[in-house]
């Protein structure tokens, strides 16, 4: 048997070492400004740890329209942070995977009585694929890169 793992087309670990200080830095915080997004929002529908120490409910912390002002503005942040290059399709890419984490987090678990820590993941990773289909494709078509010669000497 071999141990054909799944390769993602990814390497997280191979791009945080060719990456400087500064570089890294970025990344990181850029990264972390989408998951405090799915924390916000978790707060916003009343999902907190309960210490018993809470005499407010936890719903004022929030109105929905700061909300969606704060994630948008998280998500445009965090993506300009993540690749500054690429202004353009960075605030798009990232305006758009704000509306999914948020939007898509709201209808997730807004019903809900309890959440899974787990669950998190749910809206964060819908919210990350369609920013990251957002970016591929004006990536593709805002940014063109340079074709290679297809003469051979």
């Amino acid at each position: 048997m071999s141990n054909n793992k799944f390769k993602s087309p990814i390497n997280v670990e191979e791009k945080l070492k060719s990456k400087s200080g500064f570089s890294k830095f970025l990344l990181i915080t850029g990264g972390v400004f989408f998951v405090a997004q799915i924390a916000l929002l978790l707060l916003h529908l009343g999902f907190a740890p309960d210490n018993g120490s809470n005499t407010v409910p936890i719903t004022d912390f929030l109105s929905t329209q700061t909300l969606w002002i704060v994630n948008l503005s998280l998500g445009l942040v965090g993506a300009i942070l993540l690749e500054y290059k690429r202004i353009v399709a960075s605030i798009i890419s990232g305006l758009a995977a704000s509306v999914a984490i948020t939007g898509g987090g709201i209808l997730y678990f807004d019903w809900r009585v309890s959440v899974l820590q787990v669950e998190i993941i749910v809206p964060l990773l819908f919210g990350l694929i369609v920013g990251g289909l957002v970016y591929k494709l004006l990536k593709k078509a805002l940014y063109k890169e340079p074709k290679e010669e297809e003469y051979n000497y």
